[in-house]
C-alpha cells in the first residue's frame, strides 16, 4: 500500500491498494462512507489488468484519513468474523438436523 496526501484538497489522501480489485474497494468504499467523519470516499480500478485500486479519501477536519481507514478495516474485518460465526453455526445446526432426520427415517 502506497500512501499520497492530496495537496489540492484539505484533509484528503490516496491509497494505492495492491493486490486488489473492485470487490475490496467496494466493501472499503461503503465501510468508509458509514462513518461519520468521512465526507467523500471513492475508489478506482484502473485497468482490467491492473492488480491494484486507488482509494481516495476526504476526512472532516481533526480527522486523519489514515485513521478513517484504519477504523473502516477494523469495522469490516469484524463484519466478516460475525458473518463467519453465523454461517458457521447454521451450517452445524444443518448438519445435526440432517443427521437426526437421516438416523430417524432407518
Amino acid at each position: 500500500m502506497t500512501y499520497q496526501k492530496d495537496e489540492k484538497i484539505p484533509n484528503a489522501a490516496l491509497y494505492k491498494i495492491n493486490a486488489e480489485d473492485h470487490t475490496v474497494g467496494n466493501v472499503l468504499r461503503m465501510a468508509l462512507l458509514d462513518n461519520e467523519k468521512v465526507t467523500f470516499a471513492s475508489y478506482q480500478h484502473p485497468h482490467p489488468t491492473d492488480t491494484h485500486i486507488i482509494v481516495k479519501i476526504q476526512c472532516k477536519q481533526g480527522t486523519e484519513p489514515t485513521r478513517a481507514l484504519e477504523d473502516s478495516i477494523t469495522k469490516v474485518r469484524g463484519n466478516l468474523e460475525l458473518l463467519a460465526d453465523v454461517f458457521k453455526k447454521a451450517t452445524n445446526e444443518a448438519i445435526q438436523n440432517q443427521q437426526e432426520e437421516d438416523n430417524q427415517g432407518y
